[in-house]
């Protein structure tokens, strides 16, 4: 598929502010706290309202002003990391979302959740590439992180949780910090999604949208591809226990947890579908959504083996993926 896109005069007045905007919700990470957290993984979001509701040179425009806002005020590599890692991967997955071939048709929604998900791993990778440079390699920074973990879990289990004889509080803090690059793909994976959601959802509701909003339970069908990499990412992770390869062991996990979540999506995709016509499917979703609330981790990974079965073996209604016009019917 040949990519073009129509690069049209920005808006500048849009770009300043969404600029600034993005700039400050990145910048507010440094505070600390879940505000701060949150408004810095939202940070992509003005840059997408910009490209998707007004042109793409608009939300390059925005991108070069937050960045040069981050360096203003931090650094050249606080900017270099925010226009690598936030700013330009944001304008381009909003440049897919509206894209028009030749033939009518908009780029497809299991094509664009692909890319997010490579985005994540990537800008993910990237992250923990600079933190472990900067504290001496991965392993150093891995059991410098399982320190911090340590006190946090004493007072866990000194409110009356006891582990096993066979198992120390070290053990389990080092395992958190192990884990903490997958779960880091994990969670930018649902904030690229949440970020690109919102930004589409903001434009329609203001008018600007260009692209019919997709019917999101139909829509979301993974390219082949995504089974491939997975199976990839899985050979990895045997071949590092086998030759010792942290490196090769953190960045396949990295991939399968990635292409689990996009997984995991579909398979949502495909329960919204599959309970379309049931009379008490407000309340069937409801309590799944409880219960991924509640128990996280596995209800997510139920949904990634549906979402896996989806890509091999369609489990939904063959119907043509139509586009509606109103956030309604998910």
């Amino acid at each position: 598929m040949v990519l073009a896109f129509s690069f049209r005069l920005p808006h500048w007045g849009i770009s300043i502010v969404a600029g600034l905007t993005a700039a400050l919700a990145f910048l507010a990470a440094g505070n600390g706290g879940l505000i701060s957290f949150l408004l810095a993984n939202f940070a992509p979001l003005p840059l997408m309202i910009a490209a998707m509701g007004w042109t793409v040179s608009t939300g390059l425009l925005a991108s070069l002003f937050a960045g040069l806002i981050v360096f203003t005020l931090t650094d050249g590599q606080g900017a270099v990391e925010f226009m690598s890692l936030v700013a330009f991967p944001a304008v381009g997955l909003a440049a897919l979302a509206q894209h028009k071939s030749k033939n009518g048709t908009y780029y497809p929604i299991g094509r664009l959740l692909a890319w997010i998900g490579w985005v994540a791993v990537f800008t993910t990778m990237t992250e923990i590439a600079i933190w472990s440079s900067e504290h001496g390699g991965y392993s150093a920074a891995s059991g410098e992180l399982a320190q911090n973990f340590v006190p946090i879990l004493q007072d866990i289990f000194a409110s009356g949780l006891k582990l096993p004889n066979s198992i120390e509080i070290d053990d389990v803090a080092a395992a958190f910090a192990q884990a903490v690059p997958f779960f880091s793909v994990i969670i930018s994976t649902l904030l690229l999604v949440a970020n690109m959601w919102c930004a589409a959802r903001a434009v329609q509701v203001s008018g600007r949208l260009v692209r019919p909003f997709p019917l999101l339970p139909e829509a979301v069908r993974l390219p082949r591809h995504i089974l491939v990499i997975f199976g990839l990412g899985c050979a990895g992770l045997l071949i590092a226990g086998q030759i010792q390869s942290p490196s090769l062991e953190v960045s396949s996990g990295m991939i399968v947890a990635g292409m689990s979540v996009l997984f995991a999506l579909q398979g949502m995709a495909v329960l919204h579908s599959v309970t379309r016509n049931l009379p008490f499917r407000g309340l069937l979703l409801t309590f799944i959504y409880c219960g991924i609330i509640v128990l996280s981790l596995w209800p997510l990974m139920i949904a990634a083996v549906v979402g896996f079965a989806d890509s091999l073996v369609s489990l939904r209604r063959v119907r043509p993926v139509t586009e509606n016009s109103q956030p309604k019917g998910e």
